[in-house]
């Protein structure tokens, strides 16, 4: 309820002409519970500057805007990705007697929460409540099984939704330097914040230049 008085303030007083206030959350269902009390709460001039939409959505509907091929995987057991993940695991070094669920989880908690792209970034970055230290060489040594799943995934037109959040938020960072028309957000209200990871809020925070009170979590 404050987060939708909050867009409703935000829409009614620091929104002009041309802008809107994006009230964004994790799941489909709460965007459009979200959209119908905001109904209740607003004019309908006051509705025309909010934007509701749940983050996949709105990340979709900006890849369908620039014409990008890639399907993203929210399930890694189905289809492609499976055969993906087990052609990148055909890889790992047999001299490290770690299990199939450790990459995975490896993977998810490191690597994408933190937006690892490369194997140097990989030796530095932090590990923590991972449990397993690894040295520098195991590192190296691991690194490849990750390298290949994205390559194995690229080769399908896949992508991995946290790589999706990573690399839109660059290609906006890209635009804002380039002073290409940014996207049209005076603010953003983001509900269920805890549901989002770095990747995700990095994303967010990319949709728009940095300005006072721009974000509302």
């Amino acid at each position: 309820v404050v987060a939708m008085h909050r867009a409703k303030w935000l829409a009614e007083n620091r929104t002009p002409d041309g802008k809107k206030v994006l009230f964004t959350t994790f799941t489909k269902n709460l965007a459009l519970d979200i959209e119908d009390n905001l109904k209740t709460l607003c004019s309908p001039k006051t509705m025309a500057k909010i934007e509701v939409r749940n983050l996949d959505a709105w990340v979709h509907g900006f890849m369908r805007s620039r014409k990008l091929e890639h399907k993203i995987v929210y399930n890694r057991s189905h289809d492609g990705a499976l055969q993906a993940w087990q052609a990148a695991l055909a890889v790992k070094d047999a001299s490290i007697d770690l299990p199939a669920t450790f990459y995975e989880q490896e993977f998810e908690q490191v690597v994408l929460a933190q937006g690892v792209t490369t194997r140097d970034e990989y030796r530095a970055v932090r590990r923590t409540g991972r449990g397993v230290i690894l040295s520098r060489a195991k590192r190296d040594t691991i690194w490849p099984v990750f390298e290949e799943y994205r390559g194995q995934l690229t080769s399908r037109k896949l992508k991995e939704v946290d790589d999706a959040y990573r690399d839109i938020a660059n290609v906006l960072q890209q635009e804002s330097e380039s002073q290409t028309p940014a996207l049209l957000y005076s603010a953003i209200v983001i509900d269920e914040t805890q549901d989002f990871g770095p990747q995700a809020l990095k994303l967010l925070r990319a949709m728009m230049p940095r300005e006072s009170n721009d974000l509302f979590f």
